[in-house]
């Protein structure tokens, strides 16, 4: 399943990488994030101009989906193996 950046402003990964820092910080329910997002001064995240908008449960959960087509430990995988190379 690929993502279509014409149809969804933010990327698959991008959105992942917002459950988790809701997870590490505010830890709100999926229908949530966006609000905590948008009390968030969300420049300083990576990912350019994410807004609280971009982050909505139907975003997210198109986000998880594609994680579940890759399959969750190909995905898990690739997250740990780029966050050795990053240390």
């Amino acid at each position: 399943m690929s993502w279509d950046s014409a149809r969804c402003k933010r990327s698959p990964g991008e959105r992942i990488q917002a459950l988790v820092l809701n997870l590490r910080t505010a830890r709100q329910p999926i229908y949530r994030v966006h609000e905590e997002f948008a009390v968030t001064d969300t420049p300083l995240l990576p990912g350019a101009g994410v807004t609280a908008d971009d982050l909505t449960d139907d975003a997210l959960g198109r986000a998880l989906e594609k994680v579940a087509a890759a399959g969750g430990g190909t995905a898990f995988s690739a997250v740990a193996a780029r966050a050795l190379l990053r240390d």
